[in-house]
């Protein structure tokens, strides 16, 4: 009776123990993860998906939940600057060498917001032109002609009157 007990011990101690490894090697997984990204590490970044299903249409997004440092419009584009997001302006040559993301809902200065820095989103009440390459203006807002008075920010392809593929890969500041 007591090699059968001890037998079930053991198995219940192998369990325990592999559950405990595959908890710790998930655990500096993400860790290493999110020290090697390319995205700031402050904030709360996070993979977004069924969370925030109605805004989202890529599981693959990648976005920082942010205090607004000002009053931030529906549909901008934003800068980080010391934690916090601000309205991308084109006519700011120091707004070009700094992280740049989209909002979606509009927030007053000291709330948090969520600020998409890559994959597909859904804007808000926006009606974009498809197949069309989108960039940051003054404040903050989509345009798709390219100005010459201020540098040039590229936010990302229209693929449908709401939907944006979002890539600012494209900066040139005059």
């Amino acid at each position: 009776m007591k090699i059968k007990n001890i037998k079930y011990l053991v198995i219940a101690f192998c369990f325990v123990f592999s559950g405990l490894l595959l908890g710790v090697w998930l655990y500096f997984r993400k860790r290493i993860n999110t020290q090697n990204s390319p995205i700031p590490s402050t904030g709360n970044i996070q993979k977004t998906g069924d969370s925030i299903v109605n805004n989202i249409v890529n599981e693959l997004e990648t976005s920082l939940n942010l205090v607004a440092g000002e009053d931030l419009p529906n549909n901008s584009v934003v800068v980080i600057i010391d934690n916090k997001a601000y309205l991308f302006d084109a006519t700011n040559e120091e707004h070009f060498s700094l992280q740049c993301g989209i909002i979606l809902s509009g927030v007053s200065m000291n709330q948090i917001t969520t600020v998409y820095l890559s994959g597909t989103v859904n804007l808000i009440g926006s009606v974009l032109n498809a197949n069309t390459k989108y960039f940051a203006g003054v404040n903050g807002i989509l345009i798709e002609e390219i100005s010459n008075d201020y540098g040039i920010q590229s936010v990302g392809y229209a693929i449908s009157s709401n939907q944006i593929i979002l890539d600012f890969s494209e900066q040139y500041s005059l």
